[in-house]
């Protein structure tokens, strides 16, 4: 998901559905930066170099455009699981009179119009039992529908909003720390995205000066730390920041 911001520049984010026995959830991958100063030689974003901050809001706007596309695409789903036709069955229903020809009132006293008249009262009664063998069928069918139905509308209710907020976008969040503090106290607010506190967590390279911070002002938030490398001296090969902030 590509979001414009005001001053003309395009970051990045992306929405990340998953599907479970357990459940569904759909989780957003935010930017915090436009660009980044870190350097890391596998990032594209990184030869890019530092073109500006986002703000808390533009941060926030990014989940309420990805809120958007998921609650378009449920009512979508809901809509073409709705409009499924239901079958309308044609013929006698269930308990319905059975009437004999005209051919009865008028010759009554006539033995060949009672034959006439019992044979075509056995063709209808056969035809009334298969047209109850044909509605049982149908009502069974609408029920597996509706079964069906049911199974997609729990499959998919828990997509149509963000669950969870991981800032590994474009961006060091932790060099953009106070507008990036201020947005995980948006999501975490109960007046707004109300998320559950651990389902909202800042990556970082390892800016160890605002990690602690970090620890301190929001201890509720996750930490994700990208290491990429197994020792210090590898890591600084390919993470030029390394060579300043040793893990």
């Amino acid at each position: 998901m590509a979001v414009q911001l005001q001053d003309g520049h395009v970051v990045e984010s992306v929405i990340m559905r998953y599907k479970s026995p357990q459940g569904s959830r759909a989780t957003l991958c935010v930017s915090s930066q436009v660009g980044c100063a870190m350097g890391c030689t596998f990032c594209a974003t990184g030869t890019m170099g530092i073109r500006g901050n986002l703000s808390s809001g533009e941060i926030l706007e990014q989940i309420v455009h990805a809120n958007h596309i998921l609650a378009a695409e449920a009512m979508e789903r809901r809509r073409i699981t709705s409009s499924i036709a239901v079958p309308v069955v044609a013929g006698s229903a269930v308990g319905e009179q059975v009437h004999v020809g005209e051919d009865a009132e008028m010759t009554n006293g006539d033995d060949n119009n009672k034959v006439l008249v019992e044979e075509e009262a056995e063709e209808e009664s056969e035809g009334t039992k298969e047209n109850v063998q044909n509605q049982l069928q149908n009502r069974r069918q609408e029920k597996k529908k509706r079964r069906r139905r049911k199974k997609t509308k729990q499959d998919y209710q828990s997509h149509d909003l963000v669950r969870n907020v991981v800032f590994m976008g474009m961006g060091e969040p932790l060099n953009n720390y106070d507008n990036v503090i201020a947005a995980c106290r948006g999501l975490t607010d109960c007046r707004r995205w109300n998320l559950r506190h651990g389902r909202v967590t800042v990556s970082t390279v390892g800016v160890t000066p605002k990690i602690r911070k970090l620890t301190q002002d929001l201890p509720e938030v996750a930490l994700a730390l990208s290491l990429h490398a197994p020792n210090q001296e590898a890591r600084s090969a390919i993470v030029p920041a390394a060579k300043a902030y040793h893990i």
